[in-house]
């Protein structure tokens, strides 16, 4: 998934934000402008800077839920479950092989 602030959407194809959501409309946003794309442009060059920190990061688990919440609407609750699964275990692999020093690229 790509930040939204380093996304463009046309006007006329931009969906509204869905305020239920506390913490994640903009996940859905950008997922359901994604959707909506008949073409997705990778501009390769830095459209946004942005600190790291925020809402999503400081509510981390209700977000998360919000997320899952979001994906099992989209593409079903087998396939969410099993993509969260191999999340969990390449990051769980990824963590033990880096001994937990893992920092960003900047």
């Amino acid at each position: 998934m790509v930040c939204h602030q380093s996304v463009l959407v046309r006007r006329t194809m931009a969906p509204e934000y869905n305020q239920s959501y506390k913490l994640s409309a903009d996940f859905e946003w950008v997922l359901l402008s994604l959707k909506r794309a008949r073409k997705v442009v990778n501009a390769r060059q830095i459209l946004s800077r942005y600190l790291e920190e925020g809402m999503t990061t400081t509510n981390l688990k209700p977000s998360l839920k919000e997320r899952y919440k979001i994906m099992n609407k989209y593409y079903g609750v087998v396939p969410t479950a099993l993509k969260n699964i191999w999340l969990g275990i390449t990051y769980f692999l990824f963590i033990k092989k880096n001994k937990g020093n893992y920092r960003p690229v900047e």
